[in-house]
């Protein structure tokens, strides 16, 4: 039931009304965000159906949660599953989830833990800590809670665990400059390394064990040091160590842990297309046109929880609203914003393309949000193929979205193009408008359609008041 929805009710009683039968559907369907969301809901489903004029309050704030349905997910879950079998079995192993903001980590670690659990298994899951005043935050906490959901038939482990503990927790002195037994004494580090890795190890042969440490791009070095170790005494045991961590600090981890028997890198890949609107659709049903599906896709550039926050905003603004049990849209043309966060992460993206990328990008951002692959190669004067790597390398980092013929190419979203545009020098600027004002002139003597108001825009940004007055003119006509 937690995967697919009950049957009809009316193959057991037939003779059950079918509005009925519809409202114990809704009430235990296995996505949280078809169910009705309240009693008030369940109520104005009754009146609908029944005639009856019970009195429903409105909520005052219709909410939604993406995390009802794992998406796009079933590889990397496989992959996971895989390792978990292994290390029920007796050959623990580690695993390195790998991923930008909001992608997904999280949710992948939660599932993991609920496929564990329904297996028999433990887990325990902690967060590193970007607060260094203790070297190894996530571990401590780890054995926290083993200590706290010990027992008398273990006492020794648990005692190590206790032991271990207070040496985890010591705090780092405030004089940086002075050598620490943590930070600089190599066998004091090994000699902890090795305890902790030895009691996990023990514990797991009581019960297959997982430990999984999200955050750990906000890890000191020592702790993400203290990961490998344990990571590479797993394959003997009945245990699994999975980490979770943003790609700046993915390479470092993975060297650390490259000899490692059982090791699997799972790097979560944005969201697709279908994806998203298989997610949207679990949630909102029909309310979502598959247009605008795709426009929030193409602004999410895939990730969960942008696109989490873009439709909270839809919902604050009004353009989408829960009304009788079901979502439906107000506004049939909403605003897209794109969230604070989800800039700023484009700009992470944007570092990663070399000075010829940038260049390319800063003539589509003159040409506009929207632009031609033949346009912007005649504008740049850059050969075919070099323009086709560099937007390449621009798909890949999701600043630009391209067409499934590749001629018709756009940026993700048109405040990535006005980012893009603002870091443009002004000479620079001037000079592709000035070009892009002799490309449009060949393409209206070819006899290809040109707008006025295209050229009026080119002539704003040159401040050719009034050629772009008089095309502006004409593009009114």
């Amino acid at each position: 039931q937690r995967s697919r929805p009950l049957p009809d009710p009316r193959e057991i009683r037939p003779d059950l009304n079918a509005g009925l039968a519809e409202l114990i559907v809704s009430l235990t369907d296995p996505e949280p965000n078809v169910r009705l969301q309240s009693a008030d809901e369940a109520l104005s489903a009754i009146n609908e159906m029944a005639g009856t004029c019970f009195a429903v309050a409105e909520p005052a704030h219709a909410s939604f949660d993406l995390n009802g349905a794992l998406v796009g997910r079933k590889r990397d879950l496989q992959d996971l599953e895989r390792l978990w079998q292994g290390a029920h079995e007796g050959g623990g192993g580690a695993a390195l989830i790998v991923g930008e903001e909001g992608i997904g980590k999280s949710r992948l670690l939660a599932e993991l833990k609920l496929l564990v659990q329904l297996e028999g298994g433990r887990v325990y899951l902690a967060r590193a800590a970007s607060d260094h005043t203790s070297p190894f935050p996530a571990f401590a906490a780890v054995l926290h809670r083993l200590i706290a959901d010990s027992d008398d038939a273990h006492r020794s482990l648990w005692q190590r665990c206790q032991a271990l503990l207070a040496s985890l927790s010591q705090g780092a002195p405030t004089d940086t400059s002075r050598k620490t037994r943590w930070h600089d004494e190599e066998q004091t580090r090994f000699a902890l390394a090795e305890s902790l890795a030895e009691t996990l190890v023990d514990l797991a042969r009581q019960r297959p064990l997982v430990i999984g440490i999200d955050d750990l791009h906000l890890a000191g070095l020592a702790e993400r040091e203290l990961f490998a170790y344990v990571a590479r005494a797993a394959p003997t045991s009945h245990l699994l160590l999975v980490g979770a961590t943003r790609p700046e600090c993915a390479e470092l981890l993975d060297r650390a842990l490259e000899n490692a028997a059982r090791y699997v890198r799972i790097d979560l890949n944005p969201l697709d297309l279908s994806s998203v609107l298989t997610l949207l659709s679990s949630i909102f049903g029909r309310a979502l046109p598959e247009t605008l599906a795709t426009d929030l896709h193409r602004t999410s550039g895939g990730n969960p929880a942008f696109l989490a926050r873009i439709l909270e905003e839809l919902v604050a603004a009004g353009s989408l609203k829960r009304r009788r049990g079901r979502w439906r849209l107000v506004d049939e043309n909403p605003a897209i914003t794109l969230p604070p966060s989800a800039l700023a992460a484009a700009r992470t993206r944007l570092a990663t393309l070399d000075a010829d990328a940038m260049a390319l990008l800063s003539a589509a951002a003159v040409l506009g949000d929207r632009f031609d692959f033949a346009d912007l190669r005649e504008l740049t004067g850059v050969a075919e193929d070099a323009v086709s790597a560099r937007l390449s390398a621009a798909v890949n980092a999701r600043i630009i979205v391209a067409g499934a013929d590749n001629a018709a190419l756009s940026f993700a979203h048109a405040e990535l193009g006005r980012v893009i545009y603002d870091a443009t020098d002004v000479a620079s600027r001037h000079r592709l408008h000035t070009r892009a004002i002799d490309l449009a002139q060949r393409k209206r003597a070819r006899g290809e359609p040109v707008s006025a108001a295209l050229f009026a825009r080119h002539y704003v940004a040159l401040g050719a008041r009034e050629l772009a007055a008089e095309h502006a003119i004409g593009a009114a006509r």
